[in-house]
């Protein structure tokens, strides 16, 4: 008589499902950070009209699964999915097959690693126990312009009133609900573009209208309506947790915007707090409330989007800019 399959073979195999739906979670939800690999080839590098397009990069881009489990496995108000014991159990292996194979590329010979900002190069020396390089990625400027063109909407969405915007899909990673919670008694209203799980979007909307602040979830906006709807708005804004990088202040600079983001992560290399923005601690309320007020008075507007499409020139964000650094990374190799 057929017993089956071993007790044993059946739990493995339990075990095996959580920690590929584990792993997929991390790839859905942290898929901006990466690491790139540089290789030179024996017949020497060659980069002929990579500055065509931002999207044309030589080397190969790689997902690391080493997150924060405590930041990437909750639910969008902060509470855990599933013990994060748990969790954490499940992704042993997985951490441990990552590093060997990040640890596997950068021991290859004529070969670097960058990260995409100075703080993704750190966590990457912190993960991995490599250094690592920066390669900032590049931004075709045309998309926000300084000036809104005859094409773009006059406006975007029914927000009645003051209201900034958040730029991510809904989650705690992103702090889309601290964002909910820091607007409380503002007077503004929050536009959330990104879309996000259905039923997390509707536990949002519940939760705005608790704190009495507006919220629009916008939908698929083209880059000529998210232009518009920046340009209207009292700042763009960001909570996010261990972002990378970070495009939105480089949008927000670009259409003459304020940037108010978090002090953490990606955000540094790019908002210098005072002079093109705001960088703000998570839970100083108080603070984010006086930088609102900053953001609507017009001379301090004015001054905040010189210095950050200065900012951006000094940067060197443009697809010719990131391929001459590129060259100069394959140059010695």
């Amino acid at each position: 008589m057929d017993q089956g399959p071993p007790l044993g073979e059946d739990e493995e195999e339990v075990r095996e499902r959580r920690v590929d739906e584990v792993e997929a979670e991390v790839r859905n939800q942290f898929f901006s950070g990466f690491v790139v690999l540089h290789e030179a080839h024996h017949e020497g590098p060659s980069i002929a009209g990579v500055a065509e397009s931002s999207a044309e990069q030589i080397g190969r881009e790689v997902g690391p699964r080493q997150f924060e489990v405590v930041v990437l496995h909750r639910e969008v108000d902060g509470s855990p999915k599933r013990s994060l014991g748990l969790t954490s159990a499940l992704l042993s292996r997985a951490r441990r097959r990552d590093i060997d194979a990040i640890r596997g590329l950068s021991d290859r010979p004529r070969s670097a690693i960058s990260g995409n900002s100075s703080y993704t190069a750190s966590r990457i020396g912190e993960v991995y126990g490599i250094e690592a390089g920066v390669l900032m990625p590049s931004v075709v400027a045309d998309e926000f312009p300084v000036r809104a063109s005859s094409d773009e909407p006059a406006s975007v969405g029914d927000m009645s009133g003051p209201y900034v915007v958040s730029v991510g899909r809904a989650s705690w990673v992103k702090g889309t609900w601290e964002t909910i919670s820091m607007l409380a008694g503002s007077g503004l209203s929050l536009v959330h573009v990104g879309g996000g799980d259905d039923g997390d979007l509707a536990r949002l909307l519940d939760y705005a209208e608790s704190c009495d602040v507006g919220l629009w979830v916008a939908p698929h906006l083209s880059s000529l309506e998210m232009a518009s709807l920046m340009r209207g708005a009292r700042a763009v804004v960001s909570m996010a947790r261990g972002e990378p990088f970070g495009l939105t202040p480089i949008e927000a600079f670009s259409v003459g915007t304020p940037a108010l983001f978090v002090d953490e992560g990606g955000f540094r290399d790019t908002v210098v707090d005072g002079v093109n923005g705001r960088l703000l601690a998570r839970d100083d309320r108080a603070a984010w409330h006086d930088a609102l007020e900053q953001a609507a008075d017009a001379e301090t507007r004015a001054r905040w989007a010189k210095w950050g499409r200065a900012s951006i020139a000094e940067l060197g964000l443009s697809p010719e800019a990131h391929s001459n650094r590129l060259t100069a990374i394959l140059g010695v190799l």
